[in-house]
């Protein structure tokens, strides 16, 4: 029999977000082991009323029930789907970045927010999201750009993965490079599962975060920006900026 679980009164917690998940986390680490961390970014927790836990998948709208005893009630079609291939966009053939026109701004951030390590690893990728996206919305003004984990006390990033924010921002909004060793399943379950818990407390602790790889560029990416700066309400004026922890290594 597991716990009732209410909203919580302000933010989520990681020890709520264990509670109000655990009946689907039980079901999926027993029926579908190898999928698990994949099916459950998917899924939304909607509530806990009448002895039921009710999640839908944010993707297909298909939702899996299990009574207060975890034992499963109801699971539609596609509640537990994960991949969604008419999502992603025609990928575009871009010349390499050396041949591109790249804004000065952007190199200057990037000189000075990456360290060398970073540049080589997620530098083209972050050149195209700052030259194609964020720079033509923010008039290639970086300013307030940070590139750093902020649940660490020192910024440190995850592992295999880039965090940039605007800390501007009235809220929480945030653009989570993913490296190729997680996209292309290139690292072990333990790791994985370190990346995909730096993920989850991003967004248990109130952050609205959108995952980029490269592929995301031609996709939905420009529309998911757009809706970011008006969940964000734009930059907040008068609002002191926040110094960051990080140098250039």
């Amino acid at each position: 029999m597991y716990a009732k679980v209410d909203y919580p009164k302000g933010e989520p917690t990681k020890e709520w977000e264990e509670r109000a998940f655990a009946p689907l986390r039980d079901y999926l680490r027993k029926s579908r082991p190898d999928e698990a961390a994949r099916i459950l970014p998917y899924l939304m927790f909607m509530h806990n009323e009448e002895g039921q836990f009710v999640y839908k998948n944010c993707i297909s709208r298909a939702s899996i029930i299990f009574d207060q005893s975890g034992d499963l009630v109801t699971l539609d079609n596609e509640a537990l789907r994960y991949e969604f291939e008419e999502l992603r966009g025609t990928p575009v053939e871009r010349p390499p970045v050396s041949e591109r026109f790249i804004h000065p701004n952007v190199e200057k951030w990037i000189a000075s927010r990456l360290t060398r390590e970073e540049d080589s690893k997620y530098g083209e990728d972050v050149r195209t999201f700052l030259q194609e996206l964020w720079g033509p919305i923010a008039n290639y003004d970086f300013s307030d750009l940070r590139a750093e984990y902020p649940l660490s006390p020192q910024g440190e990033q995850p592992p295999y993965c880039l965090f940039v924010y605007p800390s501007e921002f009235e809220k929480r909004v945030g653009y989570l490079f993913v490296g190729d060793e997680i996209v292309e399943c290139r690292c072990t379950r333990k790791q994985f599962q370190e990346y995909r818990d730096a993920e989850q407390d991003l967004m248990i602790g109130g952050w609205k975060v959108i995952p980029l790889y490269r592929e995301a560029f031609d996709a939905e990416l420009p529309y998911c920006v757009h809706r970011f700066i008006e969940l964000a309400e734009w930059r907040t004026p008068n609002r002191p900026k926040r110094q960051s922890a990080r140098r250039r290594a």
